[in-house]
């Protein structure tokens, strides 16, 4: 038999319900992944203004390539508010290097959580993907690290 205090109870859930969804689906918009692919002259100022908060760019990737227009977005970002976040689109060769690089890219500039972005060309072999804990753990003993794969 419902009560007062029952229907009270579902009338905060779904209301809970209502604005959880609402919490997610701004969350999913808020942030840009960019990269030296994105070829057209970013608008941060227009990005903040239209909710974005941050963004994620690739610093580096295979052959110990730095991305170009990575520092300066970064400035640029960065002056008018927006969150910065740093990756690496990396792949099975020498991983160690590869983060010793990254790192030393935007050690200066990032203190904030690393990202590194695993190529779904990887070789898919235990020993692969085994390194790159054991290469990231040892090469950010000051820094956090996540991986993300494609």
């Amino acid at each position: 038999m419902w009560n007062f205090a029952n229907m009270k109870l579902s009338i905060l859930r779904v209301l809970f319900l209502l604005h959880a969804l609402s919490v997610f689906a701004f969350a999913s918009n808020s942030v840009v992944n960019m990269s030296h692919y994105d070829l057209m002259r970013p608008d941060f100022v227009a990005m903040k203004s239209e909710g974005i908060l941050g963004v994620i760019h690739e610093a580096t990737y295979p052959r110990f390539d730095r991305d170009a227009r990575y520092r300066e977005r970064q400035v640029a970002a960065t002056q008018v508010g927006l969150l910065w976040r740093a990756y690496h689109y990396g792949d099975a060769t020498n991983p160690i290097r590869q983060a010793d690089h990254f790192l030393g890219v935007v050690a200066a500039s990032a203190p904030a959580p690393r990202l590194l972005k695993q190529s779904p060309s990887w070789n898919e072999s235990a020993n692969a993907l085994a390194s790159i804990p054991v290469c990231i753990a040892a090469s950010i003993a000051s820094g956090r690290c996540f991986t993300v794969r494609e």
